[in-house]
């Protein structure tokens, strides 16, 4: 829909690319009437009608384009027409109407993100649960196995450690047995 019924390529919004786009529409008339103050080539009348022919391309590049933009989704008709509350409510009433499918990722609907990615096939699964409620859950199993992670590697680091110091232990009692320790045992 946004390549339908766009402007052209597709820009990051900002003040700063609106300063740009703005500049290069600016930028390429005061070019225009550079060319045609320094360089003469032909009357007063000749100069006047190709600045306006220049100025009205400019405008239709403008206004073409919104128009056609507007054109286009009057054609359009309301199939349905819903308050979401949130954008994770809009996401979820769409994958639930739409699918699962491929769509979501050729589209860049959602962020790419673990917490989102398990959202997306919960949401899917599970439909009698809020969205935000079922995104605060996915965001707490993800931490929660990022933490479980943690926690086994944490865990594996101190066996390596033991392991190592038990058979630094075993090495030294090899290499110098004490026969001197006597043992005693209470009969009581």
């Amino acid at each position: 829909m946004s390549k339908w019924t766009g402007q052209g390529l597709e820009q990051k919004e900002g003040e700063i690319v609106d300063l740009i786009y703005l500049g290069m529409r600016i930028g390429s008339l005061a070019m225009l009437l550079y060319l045609l103050i320094v360089i003469p080539n032909g009357t007063t009348w000749d100069q006047v009608a190709f600045i306006m022919l220049n100025a009205m391309g400019q405008l239709n590049v403008m206004l073409g384009q919104n128009l056609n933009a507007r054109a286009c989704f009057a054609e359009l008709e309301l199939v349905e027409d819903r308050m979401m509350p949130t954008r994770t409510h809009v996401y979820a009433y769409l994958l639930r109407r739409f699918g699962n499918g491929d769509w979501v990722d050729k589209a860049g609907f959602l962020p790419q993100t673990e917490a989102w990615m398990m959202w997306r096939d919960a949401i899917t699964k599970i439909l009698t649960i809020d969205p935000k409620e079922q995104y605060g859950i996915c965001v707490r199993e993800g931490s929660i196995e990022t933490t479980i992670t943690e926690k086994i590697v944490d865990v594996e680091e101190d066996i390596e450690v033991i392991a190592g110091e038990i058979e630094d232990v075993q090495g030294k009692m090899e290499e110098n047995p004490r026969r001197d320790v006597a043992v005693q045992v209470d009969d009581q």
